[in-house]
């Protein structure tokens, strides 16, 4: 269900909750992270947690994205953002990481009309 729901967006998936459906998702990928990083694969794990923060940001921003799956994502949004940070603490600067990051800022200080453009 959450990994539908990552590749085809809320659409895809419309049996379960935004708020169950986008917490699977980050739980998911949370646990792929914390795998990659016991195997000592730590691009992997900034790839990983890269792409489902900016997963999320694609929610919170999406024009067609149903209300209650903006507000789901930008709640786990948070704990994926501080993912990011704790990284970036322990293990420096990553592309990924930082390309997550600045995403998560524009996609909250710019207007949407100018996200796309």
């Amino acid at each position: 269900m959450a990994w539908l729901t990552a590749h085809h967006g809320p659409a895809g998936h419309r049996t379960s909750g935004a708020e169950e459906c986008l917490a699977n998702l980050v739980n998911q990928h949370l646990q792929l992270a914390d795998l990659l990083s016991t195997e000592g694969d730590l691009n992997r794990v900034a790839e990983t947690l890269a792409d489902i923060h900016q997963k999320l940001l694609l929610f919170i921003a999406g024009a067609t994205t149903d209300r209650a799956w903006s507000q789901a994502a930008l709640w786990h949004a948070r704990i994926t953002h501080r993912a990011l940070l704790l990284h970036l603490s322990e293990h420096g600067w990553h592309p990924a990481i930082e390309r997550a990051l600045r995403a998560g800022c524009l996609s909250i200080q710019l207007p949407a009309a100018a996200r796309w453009h």
